[in-house]
């Protein structure tokens, strides 16, 4: 994709994983380029309905870039994929991004993995016969400007042997997006920022973050009470989304502690920014 000046995300929802879609959709955004690209964040169980209610066809859609394998961002793919399959005439395929690309060029590991273990088992038999995931996406194409950076979510640890244990994880994505005027990073479902994390959030201009304001022990979320312990410089430019705030929740927080502690907002479903 060529460099662009500037872009518009429009987040179909903001709601986290449990959000009924009768009071916010998951959060799942659109980013139209400059240039006309419409690429989708995550394309949840929600998608059909987020994206009809935000005017905008399947097929108007030309990408899509994955966070992570939770049904909130990926349960729409089948859907997505059938409906394309189908229903439209494409020019070309949708794009699949998922991961950075391996040596060579060559499809990430992670793309390997969602068709493996999501797409599988509702894609793999067409006309009597078994396809693979390039019957359905081009998962070839790269995705200029775009950085896919692991974040924290869904670390675990193993035990090596009685006495050491070794973090891993299982594949989960922040994005930062390089403009020419802005930059802009988006921290998909994550906990409390990583090194790597805050030292990208000191440089970009906006940051849209993961904020769980219940406090549940062992949340695979940033926790509100976490996330207001930032420096001031990186609150300013945050706002905050993937939450199960009402509309009502929202415009409360914001006259109150949440505007008070420093933070930019908190996104509520269709909102859009220009940046």
């Amino acid at each position: 994709m060529k460099e662009v000046y500037n872009m518009e995300i429009k987040f179909l929802g903001s709601g986290g994983g449990l959000v009924s879609p009768d009071v916010n959709y998951h959060s799942n955004m659109v980013v139209t380029f400059d240039n006309g690209y419409k690429l989708l964040i995550d394309a949840g169980t929600h998608i059909q309905f987020s994206l009809a209610e935000a005017g905008i066809k399947p097929e108007d859609i030309d990408g899509i870039a994955i966070t992570h394998q939770h049904a909130d961002h990926v349960g729409g793919l089948e859907w997505l994929a059938f409906y394309n399959k189908f229903m439209v005439n494409r020019d070309e395929k949708l794009h699949l991004f998922y991961g950075e690309r391996r040596a060579g060029g060559y499809p990430s590991e992670a793309l390997s993995e969602l068709w493996e273990t999501t797409l599988k088992g509702g894609l793999e038999i067409l006309n009597k016969s078994k396809v693979t995931i390039k019957e359905y996406f081009d998962i070839y194409k790269s995705l200029g400007g775009v950085r896919f950076i692991p974040n924290n979510h869904l670390e675990y640890t193993t035990k090596v042997n009685t006495h050491n244990k070794l973090a891993q994880d299982i594949k989960s994505y922040a994005f930062s997006f390089s403009l020419l005027l802005e930059n802009v990073f988006i921290s998909g479902d994550a906990k409390y920022p990583t090194e790597q994390m805050l030292n990208i959030m000191q440089q970009v201009d906006t940051v849209f973050y993961d904020c769980e304001f219940a406090n549940y022990e062992g949340s695979v979320h940033a926790q509100y009470h976490e996330l207001k312990q930032l420096p001031d410089d990186i609150k300013s430019k945050m706002y905050l989304y993937h939450h199960n705030l009402t509309n009502k929740d929202i415009d409360d927080a914001m006259n109150t502690f949440v505007k008070e502690a420093g933070f930019a907002g908190i996104v509520k479903k269709g909102d859009t920014f220009t940046v």
